[in-house]
């Protein structure tokens, strides 16, 4: 099953954020962090795929705290533009945590961006459920 969410934008710049949601979510545990929560599956920009890249990089803070969901309806995630890292792999335990995460560079003059994505839970594998996210640039 595959559930698609469409949002435009004006002003294309690194800090607009995508809003990579979520279905019904209720009685979950997500990720506080969107690093953690969003497994991005594949990524096309103006019909040409983007393919991400291993990010070495270091982070200054690692939060993997929860989010106790007890709301029924859609959840939100803002994933900044400019900094589309996320954890292809992870593994959280009491005393360690080991993740491999992954970039996606996204052209300036993009005008239309389709990205496929599942949600991941603490203390769950990452979801069946493939979500759809498409950005169009408003001409």
């Amino acid at each position: 099953m595959s559930t698609e969410f469409n949002t435009t934008f004006d002003d294309w710049n690194k800090r607009y954020s995508f809003p990579f949601v979520l279905g019904d979510v209720a009685g979950l545990r997500l990720y506080r962090d969107v690093r953690w929560a969003i497994v991005i599956e594949s990524c096309v920009v103006d019909s040409k795929p983007i393919h991400a890249v291993e990010f070495t990089g270091r982070f200054d803070d690692l939060d993997f705290s929860a989010i106790d969901v007890e709301m029924s309806g859609p959840f939100v995630y803002q994933f900044p533009r400019g900094d589309l890292i996320y954890a292809r792999k992870l593994e959280v335990t009491e005393n360690d945590a080991k993740f491999e995460m992954e970039k996606i560079e996204l052209p300036e003059s993009a005008k239309k961006i389709e990205f496929n994505y599942r949600i991941r839970t603490i203390g769950k594998p990452v979801g069946k459920e493939s979500l759809s996210l498409k950005v169009f640039a408003n001409d």
